[in-house]
């Protein structure tokens, strides 16, 4: 996360693009995407602010990762913290509708609290061709890079919460995937026709 990167962009020996910005490297997904998953990402104007975050459906029931970058908190919540089943935990409250755009995702540990809600045009959001372990398959997911990122922070002050930052963040990422596009051939109603 907010890796500094630079990309130079080269047809026939001649340079047609240079850029720097930021980078965002994943692993090869190909033997393991779950059955359901969401995929975010966000960077404030400023790139003093990075939050990630990937999880699904895995092993009958939900896990999570998520990381949070800021000059003040580097915070990570990763498994056991957030698992669940159904989309609840001791730790975790999950909902997501792909049909409106939208996800909700609350993860905690015993000091820390990261309330995340995003919201995306349904217009704004393109199918992809996963990687699975038969081949790439279309349609398989659905991405935008239009989604809104609202975020809350609270850390834990005896037996409450104390929220210690809010911020927002506008053209973030946000994927669906498998189960929950439902744009997917498998799962969903498929894509819209053109």
């Amino acid at each position: 996360m907010r890796s500094k990167a630079e990309c130079l962009i080269k047809k026939n020996g001649k340079e047609i693009l240079r850029l720097n910005g930021y980078a965002h490297q994943e692993k090869n997904w190909g033997q393991g995407f779950p059955k359901g998953w969401v995929w975010a990402q966000g960077t404030s104007k400023d790139g003093q602010k990075v939050l990630a975050l990937a999880g699904g459906k895995i092993l009958g029931g939900y896990a999570f990762l998520m990381g949070l970058r800021t000059p003040s908190m580097d915070w990570d919540i990763r498994p056991p913290w957030s698992l669940g089943v159904l989309g609840r935990g001791p730790f975790l409250k999950f909902e997501h509708n792909s049909k409106e755009g939208s996800l909700h995702l609350q993860l905690s540990d015993w000091k820390r609290k990261i309330d995340l809600k995003m919201k995306a045009p349904e217009t704004s959001f393109l199918t992809l061709a996963c990687p699975l372990p038969q081949g790439h398959e279309p349609d398989w997911a659905m991405q935008s890079f239009q989604a809104e990122m609202d975020v809350t922070l609270s850390q834990r002050s005896g037996l409450s919460w104390e929220q210690v930052d809010q911020f927002k963040m506008d053209h973030c990422a946000l994927e669906f995937g498998g189960q929950f596009s439902h744009l997917n051939p498998k799962y969903g109603q498929g894509p819209p026709p053109p």
